[in-house]
Formats: C-alpha cells, sequence, structure tokens
C-alpha cells in the first residue's frame, strides 16, 4: 500500500512538473512565431519574369511570352508599421529579344534597379510601387515597378514572400512572379 502511494505521488509530482514545462514551451513557442514589426528587412529573392511580345532568337517571325528566371535581393526600411521604403535589385537569368520599332533588340542578363514606397493593406499584405532603372549591355531603360506581395512568418523574424509584380518599360513591360525570403532585425517599431 505504501509503494502504491509513493508511486502515485511520484506520478502527480511529474505530471505537475510536465505541466509547468509544456507552459513554458507554449509561451516559448508563442514568442518564437510571433509576428515582431522590426525597423529593417532583408530578403532574397527568386522568381520567373515573363516577357509578353518577345522572340527566342533574331530570325522568329511571331512574337510571344518567353519565362525567364530571376533572382535578386532587396531592403526594406520601414518608416512605421503601415508604411516602407526600400530598394530592389533583380537579375534576369536568361536572353530574349524585344520588337522595338520593327527590329528586334537583344535582351542578356538584364539588370533592373528599383527604389519603391509600400504600403500594408492588412497585416501581410502590402502594396508597392516605384521607379527604376534596367541595365543591360546593348540597350538601357527607364522601369516603373508596381506590385503586391504577401508575407507569411516562417519564425524567429525569418519571412516567406510571394510577390507578383508588373514592370512597365519605355518599350516593353513584363510581369514578375517570385518569392522572397526575409529576415527582419533592427530597433522594434512602436505603433
Amino acid at each position: 500500500m505504501r509503494n502504491l502511494s509513493s508511486i502515485m505521488l511520484i506520478l502527480a509530482l511529474l505530471a505537475l512538473g510536465i505541466g509547468n514545462g509544456q507552459a513554458q514551451e507554449n509561451k516559448d513557442f508563442e514568442k518564437y512565431f510571433q509576428r515582431v514589426p522590426k525597423r529593417h528587412a532583408i530578403s532574397f529573392l527568386q522568381g520567373y519574369v515573363a516577357v509578353p511580345n518577345s522572340l527566342e532568337n533574331e530570325i522568329e517571325l511571331e512574337s510571344r511570352v518567353i519565362f525567364v528566371g530571376m533572382i535578386g535581393f532587396d531592403y526594406k526600411y520601414y518608416l512605421n508599421p503601415k508604411f516602407s521604403t526600400g530598394l530592389i535589385y533583380e537579375l534576369e537569368l536568361g536572353q530574349y529579344f524585344i520588337e522595338v520599332e520593327g527590329s528586334p533588340v537583344p535582351r542578356e542578363n538584364v539588370h533592373v534597379f528599383t527604389a519603391f514606397v509600400g504600403y500594408e493593406l492588412l497585416p501581410g499584405l502590402e502594396v508597392f510601387a516605384g521607379p527604376g532603372y534596367e541595365l543591360e549591355v546593348h540597350k538601357n531603360y527607364f522601369v516603373f515597378k508596381v506590385g503586391v506581395e504577401f508575407e507569411g512568418l516562417i519564425a524567429n523574424n525569418w519571412y516567406f514572400a510571394p510577390e507578383l509584380s508588373y514592370n512597365y518599360k519605355e518599350v516593353y513591360e513584363n510581369v514578375t512572379l517570385g518569392i522572397h525570403f526575409r529576415k527582419k532585425f533592427g530597433k522594434t517599431l512602436e505603433e
């Protein structure tokens, strides 16, 4: 009988200990997966650029949509919880031709630099727009980018953010579909 009460006492103490440990783990878990607004963010971007009305080579007669791989980086500075500004760098990893005034113009490994301003419509849903410049060996063009991204928390200030953006260029346009892998850091923003 004494052994049974000792076993019951040990099991009760273990259950209380596990319960307290579980409560602490839940607090740590919530803290780990909590969206904390930070002042700075840097991200790696990977995706595709859809270039309508383009040619795959100079002798092609019909234009079509060509998909080109793209990588990039961006830096974002949060002015407050709703507004942000920043810089985007994208590198298109491919070659295609665009038609300008009836003649094909080659585009190869295009570098696109854009400054933007963003506004968070809903938690995690941001629209952004801004001017930029496209640098390429053959011809450079002005760019205006408009886009939307939805930011989802991975953990501990790491985020993923699918992006869809429209890039208007002087003589042609394209659409970017990509995903950001973002790290937020710096001081916490005050509401």
